[in-house]
């Protein structure tokens, strides 16, 4: 039986839900029972605006808890395309260009090189906050 990283999670979340499974390096924890929510949640937020299998999403965020959870709930719905977010916005372009990139998970909406690039690209961006991070 094949499982995904999201069926472990679930799995470790049933049996041990209050049990850390990401810590950041500040010592803040998520529980796997946080983990699973946070992963179903953001599936959802990415599933609603129209993201496929096939699609690709790039996340844009600092390494961190919050990159892992974003990583994970992409990947449970589609393809995860983690970029640094010290990228310059010709690399963004080339980037978002290349992997055909569907929708941009990133901070906020606030103006960067990635969400300016995508703005112009026509890309939706995804502020982390509305997948409750």
């Amino acid at each position: 039986m094949e499982r995904t990283v999201r069926d472990l999670v679930r799995h470790w979340a049933d049996e041990t839900p209050n049990a850390s499974a990401i810590v950041s390096l500040e010592g803040d924890a998520l529980t796997y029972a946080e983990l699973a929510a946070l992963i179903d949640t953001g599936a959802t937020a990415i599933r609603r605006r129209s993201v496929a299998a096939h699609d690709r999403v790039a996340i844009v965020l600092p390494n961190g808890p919050p990159m892992a959870v974003a990583f994970l709930a992409t990947n449970a719905v589609a393809a995860a395309a983690p970029l640094n977010p010290g990228l310059t916005e010709a690399e963004f372009r080339y980037y978002f260009e290349d992997l055909e990139v569907r929708l941009l998970i990133a901070e906020s909406t606030d103006t960067t090189p990635a969400t300016r690039v995508a703005h112009q690209m026509g890309i939706e961006v995804l502020a982390l906050s509305l997948i409750h991070i």
